[in-house]
């Protein structure tokens, strides 16, 4: 096994409270007791406005947040998709984080409110994300006025990193896609360790059979693989970071490495100290804030405004 760095002090005393709460284990609770957990009371971190608002495209309706900073224009406008493997997650419950992506790359925020699995199951997830991101393109004089782009955290890495080949297909080009801790390969075949403390092999087994539903044969295709797309050449400049213990981390590292072979400029972020998902602990540790506020700075570097 390779050697790890510590875990991040300050997430090892937050993983040690859930340890006592027996609260590892994400998916030995029933899905409708998860999501029904209030989101964490956090004091907002200020933006310059907030506002909902119903993304229409392809005749699909998905609803949106979006979060512009308080600076001057023109700015980026940042399509994000939370994390929550397919299942959980939602705008309200990632409130926090898009309001410091929102602070920290000086850009439009959209948050996605995606369909969930089981109820919906793959490939509604993709469906919802490409029609956000194709209304955000049709939509940008009225966001940031600037370049257009996608993000996402874990299943909302996976989520973005398809909606970039997806809109390449159709000859459409983002300014750049920003993958945080993404599942790029659903064939994968995990042995449990206690390296990865937040996301068990368990739990991705199990949130890949919610999300695939009885398409599970399909798991090798793209989507919901995009490490196994046919042609990753020409689509979205990407920053991608991994966390040191995770179990995706392996398949993160593999997607830059395929994006590079393809011609596509990538930054590869490695946070040795962190684990999966780091982006909603930056509001209580300060190892995950200056992983955000890093990762932002990259991204920023990468966009033509």
């Amino acid at each position: 096994m390779t050697h790890l760095a510590p875990l991040d002090a300050q997430l090892q005393t937050i993983l040690e409270g859930l340890a006592r709460r027996n609260a590892l284990r994400l998916f030995a609770n029933p899905i409708a007791e998860l999501r029904q957990a209030p989101p964490p009371g956090l004091s907002p971190v200020a933006v310059g406005a907030v506002r909902d608002a119903i993304a229409t495209a392809q005749g699909l309706t998905v609803p949106v947040r979006i979060y512009w900073p308080d600076s001057e224009g023109p700015h980026v406008t940042v399509v994000f998709f939370h994390g929550g493997g397919f299942v959980l997650g939602s705008i309200e419950r990632y409130d926090d984080a898009a309001r410091r992506l929102c602070r920290a790359l000086d850009g439009v925020v959209v948050s996605v409110g995606y369909r969930l699995a089981p109820e919906h199951p793959f490939p509604a997830a993709y469906e919802d994300g490409l029609a956000a991101t194709l209304w955000a393109l049709e939509n940008s004089a009225n966001l940031g006025v600037g370049a257009v782009t996608v993000a996402g955290e874990s299943a909302g890495g996976n989520i973005a990193a398809c909606v970039a080949i997806m809109a390449r297909d159709l000859g459409l080009q983002l300014a750049g896609q920003l993958l945080i801790v993404p599942g790029t390969d659903m064939t994968r075949e995990l042995s449990d360790t206690h390296d990865n403390p937040i996301l068990t092999a368990a739990d991705l087994v199990d949130s890949k059979r919610y999300f695939m539903g009885e398409r599970m044969a399909e798991v090798s295709s793209f989507p919901p693989s995009p490490l196994l797309a046919p042609d990753h050449r020409s689509v979205a400049p990407a920053v991608i970071a991994v966390a040191g213990h995770d179990p995706l981390r392996e398949e993160g590292v593999a997607y830059a490495r395929k994006l590079q072979a393809a011609g596509v400029e990538v930054v590869l972020l490695q946070f040795d100290t962190m684990f999966h998902p780091f982006l909603g602990f930056a509001s209580v540790a300060t190892g995950p804030e200056r992983a955000v506020q890093e990762i932002c700075a990259a991204f920023k570097a990468t966009i033509p405004i």
